[in-house]
């Protein structure tokens, strides 16, 4: 027997349309990044189109595609590149947002997509591109935060609640326009998925060392819990939700840390691995 579909609360509703607005790049800023892709289109007619990512790990998109957002109803840089080179970079992705460098030009913003899914052939993986379509917006509106290590802990804080916001944004976008994926037999509403998947991504960034050094990671997540009020709050998120996941917040980093060992066993002996299995012991310390 089917189960019945999700159907958003007007909280939910209010928080899309909320979320659409933050995420999508203003009239100017559109036009600016647009600007940016014809010139680069027209650049890799005469070179091939080299991705480099900030670890040096490098690929070749085999084709460049502007696809059209079903939420923003704008043009937008695909990138499809070898299959091989996609699941070895990205092992846990079905398509990503990308913001590149290369040595001889600038690259726009872009989704990189595994040249087996050229024809989004299912309604899954379009509104996945969508979830990615939404991170290239917030890279063109300067509201998409960098992952890497900051020297104070109040910066490495921001940069920790900037991801959290730009994934929840990008989930409830995402699943407000397609309901039927998401798992709503298993949670109890949109809004805290949203939270949830937000917040784990940023603990598996954090626990391996993306907001700061491991040696500032267990005061990072000590001051977490302080923070999270004005962290979420421009999600609008229910007070009761964000005091769940302040309570939990042991449990969501013990998550992080197993789910980040699990993909990578050689992290086990990572420094920011170690520095928050160190926080997680003092926190059973205390009870």
């Amino acid at each position: 027997m089917a189960s019945m579909p999700y159907v958003l609360s007007q909280r939910e509703l209010l928080q899309s349309k909320h979320a659409l607005l933050r995420s999508t790049a203003t009239e100017k800023a559109y036009r600016a990044y647009f600007a940016s892709v014809a010139q680069y289109l027209a650049l890799s007619e005469s070179v091939p189109p080299r991705i480099a990512l900030g670890d040096g790990d490098a690929g070749s998109a085999i084709t460049l595609r502007l696809h059209e957002s079903v939420l923003s109803k704008r043009k937008y840089l695909i990138g499809f590149v070898e299959d091989a080179w996609f699941a070895g970079t990205f092992p846990s992705y079905d398509a990503i947002a990308s913001i590149v460098q290369n040595d001889s030009y600038y690259i726009p913003p872009l989704v990189l997509v595994p040249r087996r899914q050229m024809r989004f052939c299912t309604e899954m993986f379009r509104s996945i591109l969508e979830h990615e379509l939404v991170h290239v917006n917030q890279a063109i509106r300067g509201t998409l935060p960098f992952r890497e290590p900051q020297a104070e802990l109040d910066a490495a804080i921001s940069t920790f609640f900037g991801v959290v916001r730009s994934e929840f944004d990008a989930n409830l976008l995402q699943l407000a326009r397609w309901p039927k994926f998401f798992p709503h037999e298993r949670v109890p509403s949109l809004e805290f998925w949203c939270v949830l998947r937000g917040l784990a991504e940023a603990l598996e960034s954090a626990v391996t060392g993306a907001f700061c050094s491991a040696k500032m990671l267990t005061s990072l997540l000590s001051a977490l819990r302080d923070a999270f009020d004005d962290g979420l709050a421009k999600c609008k998120v229910h007070g009761s939700l964000v005091n769940f996941f302040k309570r939990g917040l042991p449990h969501f980093v013990s998550t992080a840390v197993s789910n980040r060992i699990e993909s990578q066993p050689a992290l086990v002996k990572n420094a920011s691995i170690e520095a928050a299995q160190q926080w997680l012991r003092s926190c059973s310390a205390k009870i």
